[in-house]
């Protein structure tokens, strides 16, 4: 028989995950109706909550969750490692989660945190717009990076992607393209919709038609972005330029691009994003953004620590500028006017 979980028991009382959250932390800080429908809810469906971790917490355990979305990325290993040394210099180790691109996974994660011992948990962009934080006590201190919670003791540390991505397609439009394409990563993760707000934002204020037939989806893989290549390669009128939304995945858009008799930037130009550490040594080198992975790590890792000193703490939203890495990939000369 499957075990009852705290969304089985917010069904059943008719009432959200948080407020199930807090009638068995914090029950004072609930209405008494609603903390004995509850309780009722977690007689009748034999919840257990784990009180001896619930104990346990009480007491720093000095361990911090890291949910990520896929450990293979060479930015998120950035973005680990960072959050990592930052908590390792502090005397706290982490528990590594990966999701794999799946937002019933991080909300399966979500489950087992809340009967772990650790102090802390931080989100990395992912799956979904709004990550399954409300699932967690408000008594763990946690952060998350690129995403956005509504939650008042829920830190955000976001680098401006939109505002990113604006900057890319203007650099290419600058430089006298047109068609600017843009393969994007699932495009239902809160990633993908930043840079596509960026990107959509642009044509609005540019005397460029948008065309949906140039934003496809390479599912953040290098496969995917060779297919999503070669069918932008495919249309009758080609893109001349197109942005990739992970430096990894440009990979696979460099290999479609080769393998259809084409050069890069002569025939078309293209961008990477988030200046992964090889991404200076792509042939040719790979234009991208000034990405501050490994920064968006320590930021994330020292608001936990803060949080967890100072629990009741103002929420603290960072929010940090991107610019342009220019390198040959974008087929960039000095001295060409700027086509406004």
């Amino acid at each position: 028989m499957r075990k009852a979980t705290i969304k089985d028991v917010a069904k059943k009382a008719e009432v959200s995950v948080a407020t199930v959250s807090r009638a068995l932390n914090d029950p004072d800080s609930v209405k008494e109706s609603t903390r004995e429908k509850v309780m009722d809810a977690v007689e009748k469906m034999e919840y257990d909550p784990n009180p001896v971790a619930k104990a346990l917490r009480l007491n720093k355990v000095n361990s911090i969750g890291l949910i990520v979305p896929n450990i293979t990325n060479t930015s998120m290993a950035e973005i680990i490692r960072g959050a990592h040394e930052e908590l390792g210099d502090h005397g706290y180790n982490t528990v590594l989660f990966n999701s794999g691109e799946d937002f019933r996974r991080e909300e399966h994660f979500c489950e087992i945190i809340q009967n772990t011992m650790v102090d802390g948990v931080i989100f990395v962009t992912g799956t979904g717009a709004t990550p399954p934080v409300e699932m967690l006590s408000s008594d763990l201190a946690a952060c998350l990076i690129n995403r956005k919670s509504e939650l008042e003791y829920v830190d955000q540390v976001m680098a401006d992607e939109e505002e990113g991505m604006k900057l890319l397609t203007y650099h290419f439009y600058r430089m006298g393209h047109k068609k600017i394409g843009f393969i994007t990563g699932n495009q239902q993760t809160s990633a993908t919709k930043n840079k596509l707000k960026g990107y959509k934002n642009f044509f609005e204020n540019k005397e460029v038609d948008f065309n949906s037939e140039y934003v496809i989806s390479g599912n953040w893989t290098i496969e995917g972005s060779f297919l999503a290549m070669k069918e932008l390669l495919g249309l009758k009128e080609k893109p001349s330029a197109v942005i990739i939304g992970t430096d990894t995945m440009a990979l696979g858009a460099i290999s479609a691009i080769r393998d259809s008799g084409l050069s890069i930037p002569e025939d078309i130009a293209i961008s990477g994003f988030d200046n992964s550490p090889s991404s200076e040594y792509y042939t040719p080198s790979l234009t991208t953004l000034k990405y501050p992975n490994y920064k968006l790590g320590k930021l994330s890792a020292r608001s936990i620590l803060n949080r967890l000193k100072n629990p009741d703490r103002e929420k603290k939203n960072i929010n940090i500028p991107l610019d342009i890495m220019i390198r040959k990939s974008c087929g960039y000369r000095m001295g060409f006017e700027k086509n406004d």
